[in-house]
């Protein structure tokens, strides 16, 4: 190993300590989530690791999986999957150092890349929330180091690692399902018009690279037919419930489309000076088009695919675009030290000027994002007020009655470490409620808890929590922000 090997490794580990120190302070000041989906796929592991079934027949399945694999081993459901996506953050930083050093073979690039990586705000954030974002651009990033250093060296172990990790993405975001198509479509180009530069060997490891690519996906469409009858029925899924969210605007379409979030994204931070050197890169070096081409020609087309299909998330709709904006943080990190090695800047005020913005647009995303975060204290104590009334007296029939209204009563669910003790009063789907188990008429309330095996109450609507508090034998417990938390002690109501 090399000094210049040594002192990249020593890098990468220096920033990754600082990015673990940088989640810690997310944690010290309560930034837990995002949005509810990241409650909702704990919950949805855990229903894994209990039975093997799922939640949603729309999620891909990798995340269930992975965090319901460590969930049999430590039942943690708000720690774990933390763990698990700082640990993926981390493999992040390492894979775009590969990245950065296997385009540009400069350790100052590398380093640079290491810098813009551990204080890019999107990255952090998808690191330090449990959702499958952060793993899947890992496995992107992976492959495309791989399929670099194909393109650089030759090697087949490297091409079937990288068809691998493509076939892995594919598994976690449906945004993997792009890069695969790029991926084939080239590697098929050159598997029938390439031909002189292909020996026998190397178009058998082509072919092997290609069907291993494919292989979940068609896996994926084959459950699709059969559970359904039609081959892309989970498409249609999201596109319905994205036409509903938007109600047909056509504005809102485009804004939420990845395009506009990767431009935006990329602005705010001024991620976008990469883009000059992409140009330089494509115009310079012949031999990397294959792999500029595989990283933003997926944006592309991505971006075409969603508009028309209707298939992106209104919430959150930022995080799709961030494997692109990943990817242009090695280019950004060239031109900025081509940027440093000039001398000809008079008083460098232009290098300060950039630090400046850089290190302003990273407080201003980080505390625009952590404003938004939907998992309050609030409905963590509530969760862990109902975790130590069942580690006190726990007994087997007892259940929990939660309000239903809005999606944040699941990161009750997930604080209380207790899931399979709750009913929902209105159903799982606040957009969809069926009837209530409690209505707010206080008579002949008692029964129905009775009924039912209700020890616990978790609501947060007044005119719920009035209803309650009229009832006999009904014991507060704790008041957490607009939550309040009650045992039902008894059998008898008010008159």
């Amino acid at each position: 190993m090399n000094r210049k090997q040594h002192v990249l490794i020593l890098a990468t580990i220096f920033f990754c300590v600082v990015v673990c120190f940088l989640h810690a302070i997310l944690f010290d000041i309560n930034f837990y989530a995002i949005s509810a989906d990241e409650s909702g796929r704990t919950l949805d592991a855990y229903r894994w690791s209990l039975d093997h079934t799922r939640l949603s027949d729309v999620w891909l399945p990798y995340s269930a999986f992975e965090t319901g694999s460590m969930l049999k081993l430590w039942k943690d459901l708000f720690l774990v999957p933390r763990i698990i996506c700082v640990f993926w953050g981390l493999c992040v930083l390492a894979a775009l150092a590969l990245f950065s050093f296997e385009l540009f073979k400069d350790e100052r690039v590398t380093i640079v890349t290491l810098l813009l990586g551990s204080f890019f705000p999107p990255v952090l954030v998808l690191a330090h929330v449990p959702l499958p974002e952060i793993t899947f651009i890992f496995f992107i990033i992976f492959g495309m180091y791989f399929y670099l250093r194909w393109g650089n060296t030759g090697s087949s172990f490297a091409l079937i690692i990288s068809s691998f990790c493509l076939a892995l993405s594919s598994t976690i975001r449906y945004e993997g399902w792009i890069f695969i198509f790029v991926f084939v479509s080239q590697g098929a180009w050159r598997f029938y018009f390439d031909r002189k530069f292909m020996k026998g060997k190397e178009r058998i490891v082509l072919g092997t690279a290609i069907i291993i690519s494919l292989s979940f996906s068609i896996v994926w469409i084959i459950h699709s037919t059969l559970e359904t009858g039609f081959p892309f029925s989970f498409v249609g899924k999201t596109s319905n419930r994205f036409s509903a969210a938007t109600n047909g605007s056509l504005l809102r379409l485009i804004w939420h489309n990845v395009g506009t979030q990767f431009f935006l994204q990329n602005i705010l931070t001024l991620n976008a000076l990469g883009i000059i050197s992409v140009y330089h890169v494509w115009r310079d070096r012949p031999n990397l088009r294959n792999i500029v081409i595989l990283a933003f020609a997926t944006l592309a087309g991505m971006a075409f695919v969603s508009f028309v299909a209707g298939t992106l998330p209104t919430h959150n709709s930022w995080r799709i675009a961030v494997v692109w904006s990943c990817l242009l943080l090695p280019f950004t990190a060239h031109w900025l030290a081509a940027l440093f090695r000039r001398g000809n800047i008079k008083h460098h005020y232009s290098r300060y000027t950039i630090i400046v913005f850089i290190a302003a647009g990273f407080c201003w995303q980080m505390v625009r994002l952590i404003q938004h975060s939907s998992f309050s204290q609030n409905e963590y104590n509530a969760g862990k007020i109902l975790e130590h009334q069942f580690s006190e007296n726990y007994r087997t029939q007892d259940k929990i009655l939660i309000e239903t209204s809005s999606w944040n009563y699941i990161h009750v669910i997930v604080a209380s470490q207790h899931p399979e003790t709750f009913l929902y009063n209105s159903g799982y789907d606040p957009k969809n409620p069926s009837q209530n188990i409690l209505s707010l008429s206080p008579t002949e309330q008692s029964s129905m808890l009775e009924n039912h095996h209700i020890r616990f109450l978790v609501f947060h609507s007044t005119s719920y929590k009035t209803t309650i508090e009229k009832m006999n034998n009904i014991l507060k417990l704790s008041d957490q922000g607009e939550w309040s938390v009650y045992e039902w002690t008894g059998e008898r109501t008010k008159e």
